[in-house]
């Protein structure tokens, strides 16, 4: 999102001393490989934060002589550039001037998203956005019974039986852990007796250390 592109999202460090940190990355599809440099089109699995994208572009410019002269942020399109980024009825050829800030932002859309994970040295990388892990309460008769689902533990590698398990003795209620549907889900979700979301998120905040940015929480409460 907009918030603090390619930086880590790290929370401070926490009463356990743990930190998760999450970084975006992107891997350059294969025609657009040698923007990345020799090393890149040797090795696809290469992934890169977005300032280092946009470093491999402005390299690759100077590079290829691409850059315009006495003029900052403009660039001349290359073959590779306008076959990979532009369409034919764009009205663009080899040899346009274009900005690099709109050559830049092609690339990007055009780059396959992952994220890594990073907590206590451990580094974990998955495909596409992150997922926020989900902490919703609702009562099931009016007000007399509650239950607080947290789903998305994965995204930061907890286990969700243990983070079940540990919360079940920490406040003293009863927790059941099951598959999501779908045929193709692999997720868990884990529920608690009584309405503990502020407790559930404080507690993935302090003892997990996962950004407050990255947890959602949904109240369904009947009035």
């Amino acid at each position: 999102g907009a918030h603090g592109e390619g930086e880590a999202a790290a929370a401070d460090a926490t009463p356990s001393g743990k930190q998760i940190e999450v970084h975006e990355c992107f891997r350059a599809v294969s025609n657009l490989r040698p923007v990345f440099g020799e090393e890149c089109v040797r090795n696809k699995e290469m992934l890169f934060s977005r300032d280092e994208c946009r470093a491999a572009l402005v390299a690759y410019g100077r590079r290829e002589n691409l850059v315009v002269e006495g003029k900052a942020g403009r660039m001349n399109l290359d073959k590779l550039l306008k076959s990979g980024l532009y369409g034919k009825k764009e009205g663009v050829e080899v040899g346009t001037e274009v900005d690099a800030s709109d050559v830049f932002e092609r690339i990007m859309s055009k780059m396959q998203r992952y994220h890594r994970v990073v907590c206590d040295g451990a580094e974990v990388v998955k495909k596409g956005r992150i997922k926020n892990i989900l902490v919703s309460a609702e009562d099931r008769h009016a007000g007399r019974k509650y239950v607080t689902k947290v789903t998305q533990l994965e995204s930061f590698s907890i286990d969700p039986a243990e983070f079940g398990n540990t919360l079940q003795r920490k406040y003293k209620c009863s927790s059941t852990v099951q598959k999501l549907p779908g045929k193709n889900e692999t997720g868990k979700e884990v529920s608690f007796q009584g309405n503990l979301l502020d407790e559930i998120c404080a507690y993935l905040e302090h003892d997990c250390g996962i950004h407050p940015k990255f947890i959602e929480r949904q109240s369904r409460m009947k009035r």
